[in-house]
């Protein structure tokens, strides 16, 4: 079985980009900010739970 490098580095650069804009906007969004709105939450933990996928 032949491993595809440059798909898994491409994979991981994703992995990395998604993860660094997602700790951005928590470090920009103060904790009121980030309770008022429940679907930013979620999506946030939607995101994280699918990244590795």
């Amino acid at each position: 079985m032949k491993i595809d490098t440059e798909k898994i580095q491409r994979y991981l650069l994703e992995i990395k980009a998604r993860h660094h804009e997602i700790k951005e906007l928590v470090l920009r969004s103060s904790d009121a900010e980030l309770l008022k709105d429940p679907w930013v939450l979620k999506g946030l933990k939607t995101l994280e739970v699918r990244l590795p996928q």
